[in-house]
């Protein structure tokens, strides 16, 4: 929380973590008063009336303590005081001008940058205004002063004027490596949401089927040993390709590289998927519409886990006898439709895991998804790709 008074329209905004500059700002201001008030006391160089020399003194030294704060309005009143001393007739002290250095340094360290400018190039007028009246009233001015107060004030504005900009890179550095691990931090949980999807569909399709040959394994064992022993025959295979599919994906959180151990599903692998599935008693068609093409390998494996994901909610939920997959490839991209006869998944509203993940799945690519129940009965997924 901003502190109350905190200075407005400058780049940095005091806050509670500042009593400690303020403190060092004011025992500075102090001291170069004091000091100023004692080079003017010991000056021999009419400094009359006296109470007028120290007044005027004081408002050209003591602001300095809110310089952090009030920059620009620091630098006019110290500057504004400097002038009036020697408008005065006084002869202005060291400390005073050192007052007005340390004002412009603080309003080309602490301001925006066309504040700075405008204070730098006004401090650059009033100098010779300043000399002008000093040689109205003592008659002589020293030409050497002139070069040496232009590159005191110049080197002041520098200085600040510097720091600044050194401030203004390390913050925008900050603020691109809070930008850079912010992407790294959505890159990581985008990669871990693709993972899950992965293991989402490898697990629940595999573990679906097995578990269904496995239950018809042991139903026919006694009667129909033979038959039993192909059937558990394949859930051996189904294991090993589920130990495959687990290997790649432990690869890749390992060396965060996509080593292949094994092809990557695709819609070329549909017939296979049909086999197995059939291989747990469901019947499942396989069609396909329109001229086949390579597809990109992201859109061709996202419409694989599509039919795989539709295929094991009908197995684990709808009931039915039969389903039907249908691939029509078209000018847009890849369309995959998969109908069956059954009562549709438990989760009808589509809130399951496995339909989430198609959602994913279709919206990264910008595609089209339809879950739910046909007319006349069964369920039905259609999801469009871009391709």
């Amino acid at each position: 929380m901003d502190a109350p008074g905190a200075g407005r329209g400058y780049d940095r905004r005091v806050t509670r973590a500042w009593p400690r500059d303020d403190l060092v700002d004011w025992a500075f201001a102090i001291v170069v008063s004091a000091g100023a008030q004692l080079q003017a006391a010991t000056c021999d160089c009419g400094n009359e009336p006296r109470w007028l020399s120290v007044l005027v003194v004081l408002i050209g030294t003591l602001p300095i303590g809110l310089r952090r704060r009030y920059p620009f309005p620091v630098l006019v009143v110290v500057g504004s005081a400097a002038i009036a001393h020697i408008l005065l007739g006084f002869t202005n002290p060291f400390l005073l001008t050192f007052a007005v250095l340390v004002a412009v340094f603080s309003v080309a360290n602490h301001s925006p940058w066309a504040v700075s400018v405008l204070a730098g190039a006004a401090a650059a007028t009033l100098l010779p205004v300043s000399f002008l009246v000093d040689w109205r009233n003592h008659g002589h001015v020293e030409l050497s002063d002139i070069p040496f107060n232009y590159a005191l004030f110049g080197a002041a504005w520098v200085l600040g004027d510097n720091l600044r900009r050194h401030r203004d890179q390390a913050r925008l550095a900050m603020r691109l490596q809070a930008a850079e691990e912010e992407r790294s931090r959505r890159a990581v949980s985008d990669e871990r949401a693709r993972i899950a999807r992965e293991l989402h569909d490898v697990v629940a399709h595999t573990l679906s089927v097995i578990v269904l040959q496995a239950g018809a394994a042991r139903r026919i064992a006694l009667e129909q040993p033979e038959r039993a022993s192909r059937v558990l025959g394949a859930v051996e295979t189904l294991g090993r390709d589920a130990l495959g599919d687990m290997r790649r994906l432990v690869t890749i959180l390992r060396t965060d590289q996509d080593h292949e151990h094994e092809p990557q599903p695709s819609l070329q692998r549909l017939p296979e998927l049909a086999e197995r599935v059939r291989s747990a008693g469901l019947a499942v068609d396989v069609r396909t519409e329109g001229e086949a093409r390579p597809l990109p390998p992201g859109v061709d494996l996202s419409a694989y886990r599509i039919v795989q994901e539709a295929l094991t909610n009908t197995l684990r939920h709808a009931g039915a006898g039969r389903a039907e997959v249908v691939v029509r490839y078209g000018g847009v991209g890849v369309e995959v439709e998969v109908t069956d006869d059954g009562a549709g998944p438990a989760a009808g509203g589509g809130t399951g895991h496995g339909l989430i993940g198609m959602r994913e799945r279709v919206g990264m690519f910008g595609g089209e998804l339809e879950v739910g129940g046909r007319e006349g009965g069964g369920f039905r997924v259609r999801a469009l790709l871009p391709a």
